[in-house]
């Protein structure tokens, strides 16, 4: 093995405690009650500390920030070179940064001091005493200077010092520059190219840390430097478990490729022309991944460059409870989307377990672009950080939610018609559906109570799916049977329901036909204020209310037609019928059939066109409930039709009638 991996394998010393017990020097200065000297924040079973000693009585020539001598960083008997890497490498590269991590060092007198590190959303101040663990000999038992205090701050905040056994320096560098960094494979780079790659980051200002992993031993070293010397490639490190000067080694590229596997490099957030252009606070993740059908439900945002840069995206949570991912899909409109599509998608990033998630992509100038952060998990709960960096000013606009209607119903013994072209298919419930300014939908077919309650007879075939059709000939006719006036055809004994999703994404709210009137107007009028006006709104509710009613005024009597868009597609939806058939050339789409348990279809509706949905089983005669639940980019009205009518003839042929 190496003898770099082997300085942080080289095993901790047992810690053995004077006969007395463990003592405490300096006792009489501040002590924080929140992380006390005890063996409970070390966490160490196997090297308990032997004593606590103050900062100052273990290094009194050591200098606090602003002058902080790079050797300072030194490991102690502790595998926290994930941090202390980062922290060289940063002491090297940018020390007034890491001077600011010390907040408020003018109370070292009393014993305590404030360091802050970042928390996702802005940086957070943490304040520690400056008790320090001791081995039995009085020395610090873990890092030693400065640094023991960067350490004892980062122990605070993951609840002990075994806390910090191995980590990722990837969110090291995050705590320590509120920036983001990338991890990259060793593997595909010869000499040359990793050579002129790790002198190109470092040109670029970037912090630069090298680990090995898939080993034995593991440890990560930072790398400050690399070039060509003598037709030779090299690459210089610092060891912060090194006993040498400084923990400087100077490698040959192949021994360092050879070494180390992995890269970890880190950036400012703000550095040069990139800056932090927006921060967006979101409260869960509700929708899932982009495979699931309610992955439309996530947060959306529209990104817009007025000039082509590059852009990162920064996601963020507070611990590792979620596998994160993002999305970059081009945006054709200013809409949500309903369907992650592979010719929409620019860029993605996860999942990945992490604290942060990176995505970067190059906007072009004057394109959309929409992001939407999810988890691998539907419905994951906390507070996610979203953050913009990017080389130009870039316009950014959190969309609405998307538009959504639930709706519940079954199959029963007169309603389970089974799947086209059974004989029977007619009878469905089936399900009015107009999107006024048009777009996609996606209609998720969920049974509610599983295989059991779909029915007795060939549980084994009982699938679910969905048919989707136009509810008209281009003509005006239905495209089921001819089943009376327009009144009764609509009403079906009054049994209809109608729906409307808000403008806002919100509940769907359901009235009854024969109950439309002024207090339809008044809900019609305060959910869709900003499509309709007060005057409007009493126009669609009048052509509703006469479509929807049997005893409605003379058909010369009735009002005017309406004009708006949205009062088109509530006539439009008022007067859909049943379908006894689907012709091919009515029907729009049909999925499903594939599960017992879900069914998803994906349409485009026409603006102020009616469609009608018809979930239905595999067979006909299969019972059981189920869900609808549609999704939009635009406002959804959904009215469910009454059930068709049937009946029941029995006869038989005699010695005459035969």
């Amino acid at each position: 093995a190496s003898p770099i991996l082997r300085s942080c394998s080289r095993g901790r010393p047992p810690s053995r405690r004077p006969s007395g017990g463990m003592s405490i020097t300096g006792s009489a200065l501040w002590e924080d009650p929140a992380f006390p000297a005890s063996d409970t924040s070390v966490g160490l079973t196997d090297s308990p500390p032997a004593s606590w000693r103050r900062f100052h009585a273990l290094f009194p020539d050591a200098v606090l920030p602003p002058d902080i001598p790079p050797g300072d960083v030194r490991q102690g008997a502790l595998g926290s070179c994930w941090l202390l890497a980062p922290v060289a490498a940063l002491a090297s590269r940018h020390p007034k940064l890491l001077a600011s991590l010390f907040v408020d060092t003018s109370r070292m007198a009393q014993g305590r001091v404030t360091l802050q590190t970042w928390g996702g959303a802005g940086w957070q101040h943490l304040e520690i005493d400056t008790l320090l663990p001791c081995d039995q000999d009085g020395n610090a038992l873990f890092s030693h200077g400065w640094a023991a205090l960067v350490e004892k701050a980062a122990a605070k905040r993951c609840g002990s010092f075994a806390g910090l056994e191995g980590g990722r320096s990837v969110e090291a560098f995050v705590d320590l520059t509120g920036g983001f960094a990338k991890r990259y494979s060793l593997g595909e780079y010869d000499d040359a190219a990793a050579t002129t790659r790790i002198t190109h980051w470092i040109s670029q200002g970037a912090l630069l840390c090298a680990s090995a992993s898939g080993r034995e031993e593991t440890h990560t070293v930072a790398v400050t430097a690399a070039g060509r010397r003598a037709g030779q490639h090299f690459v210089t490190i610092r060891d912060t478990a090194s006993d040498g000067a400084l923990g400087m080694t100077e490698l040959a590229t192949a021994h360092f490729l050879h070494t180390f596997d992995r890269l970890s490099v880190g950036w400012l957030a703000e550095e040069r022309q990139r800056q932090v252009r927006h921060q967006v606070e979101m409260d869960g993740l509700p929708g899932g991944p982009p495979m699931t059908s309610t992955w439309c439900t996530n947060h959306q945002h529209l990104i817009r460059s007025p000039q082509r840069c590059r852009v990162h995206l920064l996601l963020s949570q507070s611990s590792h409870a979620e596998y994160l991912g993002l999305s970059v899909l081009s945006a054709a409109s200013v809409q949500p989307v309903v369907d992650c599509t592979t010719e929409q998608l620019l860029a993605e990033a996860g999942p990945e377990r992490a604290r942060q998630l990176v995505c970067e992509f190059v906007a072009e100038a004057g394109c959309r672009y929409l992001v939407v952060p999810h988890s691998v998990r539907a419905r994951a709960s906390g507070i996610f950080i979203l953050r913009v960096l990017s080389e130009a000013p870039v316009s950014m606009q959190t969309l609405p939610p998307i538009n959504h209607v639930d709706v519940n119903g079954g199959w029963e013994a007169h309603t389970a018609g089974g799947r086209f072209p059974s004989d029977r298919w007619g009878s469905n419930p089936q399900f009015a559906v107009c999107a006024p300014a048009g777009g996609q939908v996606r209609c998720v077919l969920s049974a509610l109570n599983g295989k059991d309650a779909i029915g007795e007879a060939a549980v084994a075939d009982a699938r679910v799916g969905l048919r989707v059709l136009r509810a008209s000939e281009s003509g005006g006719e239905p495209c089921g049977e001819d089943q009376g006036s327009s009144d009764e055809g609509c009403t079906g004994g009054g049994a209809s329901l109608l729906l409307l999703s808000g403008l806002a994404g919100g509940p769907a709210t359901a009235t009854h036909p024969r109950a439309l009137g002024s207090d339809y107007c008044r809900q019609l009028e305060r959910q869709h204020r900003s499509t309709l006006d007060a005057e409007a709104a009493k126009t669609a509710a009048l052509a509703i209310q006469d479509l929807t009613t049997r005893a409605g005024p003379p058909r010369h009597e009735r009002p005017a037609p309406p004009t708006s868009r949205y009062q088109k597609a509530l006539v439009a939806i008022a007067r859909a019928r049943r379908a006894l058939r689907s012709p091919p050339r009515m029907t729009v789409a049909e999925a499903g059939f594939v599960s017992a348990s879900e069914g998803t279809v994906l349409f485009e509706a026409a603006a102020g066109e009616a469609l009608l949905l018809v979930p239905s089983t595999q067979m006909a005669g299969q019972h059981g409930a189920f869900r609808l639940q549609l999704y939009s980019s635009t406002p959804l009205t959904v009215r469910r039709l009454a059930d068709g009518h049937h009946a029941l003839v029995r006869g038989a042929w005699t010695a005459t009638s035969a």
